[in-house]
């Protein structure tokens, strides 16, 4: 059995480690700003610049690994499929 922390879910964790300790040094007005209506603009740039990467990673990583648990390649007749006419 696996253990929980894989190789994979290190790499996103020091991603997420990573965004933490560089979000307070990003500047606060980084675009694409989103309006609320009867307030100004909040600053969401720097919560992408710090999270969206490891949040995509996380995200493919879960995605594809769930593909292939449910569909894994049986090698002994991936070359007859390719023969069959």
């Amino acid at each position: 059995m696996r253990s929980f922390l894989s190789l994979h879910s290190l790499v996103i964790l020091a991603g997420y480690a990573l965004g933490a300790a560089v979000y307070p040094r990003l500047p606060a007005q980084i675009p694409p700003p989103w309006t609320a209506s009867g307030r100004g603009p909040v600053w969401l740039g720097a919560l992408m610049v710090a999270f969206l990467l490891p949040t995509a990673t996380a995200v493919t990583h879960s995605l594809l690994r769930g593909l292939y648990v449910r569909h894994q390649l049986d090698e002994s007749e991936s070359g007859a499929v390719l023969t069959r006419s």
